[in-house]
């Protein structure tokens, strides 16, 4: 169903502006399936984003210390930082949307250097603390995420998992099963997983 009244959002651009895998996607994603509900988008970049040399540290600064002005400005009522990022101060006139995908750090060190991690999880913690909304994508990574921030924040965190579409992802008929084992040479029993071989990913 179509909604008939719009709603702005202020979004980041920065996994738009650099495609970095699975952020890239749900970003994408989301914002077209949003688009039914009225939700229109504006993408919110810092001066100079589009230049790859020190593209990081302009939206760190943008994210942490300038979105909320440009959304003011803009007259955009919420923004929304959908990828692990956000604000460190507590937004007066703009509502604020955190999407924290997970923490792996916390259990998996080495997937950014020791300072790089440390200054990322402080990020993601203060913007945790100033949301007004924290949106997670499992329980794994809700129960990461009051690791990281404390258990007095456990009302903010809602769990949206990933969704599917529906287009390209439905049950199979018995004879396309059999056809795909056939064709990839597959005998039972085996374990279909494609995702990326870290230990954040909790497989076992």
């Amino acid at each position: 169903m179509r909604s008939s009244g719009t709603l702005d959002v202020g979004i980041s651009g920065r996994t738009l502006d650099h495609h970095v895998g699975g952020n890239t996607t749900y970003v994408r994603r989301l914002y077209e399936a949003l688009a039914d509900f009225g939700v229109r988008p504006h993408v919110l970049r810092p001066p100079g984003s589009r230049r790859r040399r020190w593209r990081s540290v302009r939206y760190a600064a943008y994210e942490a210390l300038a979105m909320e002005a440009d959304a003011r400005r803009r007259a955009v009522p919420i923004m929304h930082y959908p990828a692990d990022t956000g604000p460190i101060r507590v937004s007066r006139a703009v509502r604020t949307v955190v999407t924290l995908h997970g923490v792996g750090m916390l259990h998996a060190p080495g997937i950014r250097s020791p300072r790089a991690a440390k200054l990322w999880l402080w990020r993601a913690r203060r913007a945790a603390q100033v949301a007004d909304a924290i949106v997670t994508v499992s329980e794994s990574s809700r129960r990461s995420i009051l690791e990281l921030v404390g258990d007095e924040l456990r009302n903010e965190i809602v769990v949206i998992p990933h969704g599917l579409d529906g287009r390209r992802f439905h049950p199979a008929t018995a004879a396309e099963v059999t056809a795909a084992h056939r064709r990839h040479a597959i005998t039972r029993p085996f374990i279909l997983y494609v995702g990326n071989l870290e230990p954040r990913k909790n497989l076992v």
